[in-house]
């Protein structure tokens, strides 16, 4: 795996050694999720497939009326809030206002209080996920996105692997020895 720095430290996404010819194409899990949900033919495919058909069809859609028409043009729309509010939020930092990205990450589960060094965490808005290791208020380690469909992440294939990216890229950071703003500084200076 690789780390690739969005906005300066206070992003950096990874960049995995994928075999999948089709996710070499990308420079990041940052470039790789928004292309793909501005990507209607991707979309189109993920709304196609049977088991995400059968969890959109579930009662909690219907009795929200999203119809998998509604539902593409939500990811669409809100790929494109999701990375403007992640932009504004790194622009802010950068500029010296007074913003951090706890502002958009969550603790991964709803039970979960406080933050800790290399916490995992999502980002949410109606069906999209972004997920992302924290190492402080101001530096997170995106690991990836889903389109999420489900309540818990282990009943859908996609948010499984992301959930899989969580674990892997955690233990691999905490490996590295980052426990803190300094450690991981000097660890992306490393990946240079």
């Amino acid at each position: 795996m690789k780390f690739v720095r969005i906005f300066d430290y206070n992003l950096v996404a990874v960049k995995y050694h994928d075999t999948d010819t089709a996710t070499q194409t990308y420079t990041s899990e940052w470039d790789k999720i928004f292309k793909q949900w501005k990507d209607l033919t991707y979309i189109n495919n993920f709304f196609n497939d049977p088991n995400n058909k059968k969890h959109l069809a579930s009662a909690f859609y219907r009795k929200k009326g999203l119809t998998v028409a509604k539902a593409r043009m939500q990811v669409y729309q809100d790929a494109i809030f999701v990375r403007k509010k992640i932009v504004e939020i790194c622009n802010t930092i950068k500029a010296g206002g007074d913003a951090n990205l706890d502002e958009f990450f969550k603790p991964l589960t709803n039970t979960e209080i406080g933050e800790r060094t290399l916490q995992k965490t999502k980002g949410r808005k109606r069906l999209i996920a972004i997920y992302a290791i924290r190492v402080s208020s101001e530096h997170y380690v995106l690991t990836g996105g889903a389109i999420k469909l489900v309540h818990l992440m282990k009943d859908q294939n996609e948010t499984y692997h992301q959930l899989t990216r969580l674990q892997t890229t955690a233990g691999y950071l905490k490996a590295q020895g980052v426990i803190d703003d300094e450690s991981f500084y000097e660890f992306i200076l490393d990946e240079s």
